[in-house]
């Protein structure tokens, strides 16, 4: 992996608990600042243990990142 690519991959630091799975989130692109980005993951991990079908959980980020963060965010869930 080249220092360009290696410098995408941002690892975080925290471990969250889903359905009693420890999981560390891997964020391969960000732009935003950091505790936006914690805010993100934290955001994703509530809509993970809410919803199951990845529509009501990108709609469940985008519509909080709407309210807390102004403007009009996108946000895309799948695998």
């Amino acid at each position: 992996m080249s220092d360009k690519q290696q410098d995408e991959y941002i690892s975080d630091q925290e471990e969250y608990d889903l359905d009693g799975k420890i999981l560390k989130p891997l964020i391969v692109k960000s732009d935003i600042p950091k505790e936006m980005r914690k805010r993100g993951i934290q955001l994703a991990f509530e809509a993970m243990n809410k919803f199951s079908v990845e529509r009501d959980i990108s709609d469940y980020i985008k519509t909080a990142f709407d309210k807390e963060f102004l403007l009009v965010w996108q946000c895309v869930v799948g695998n």
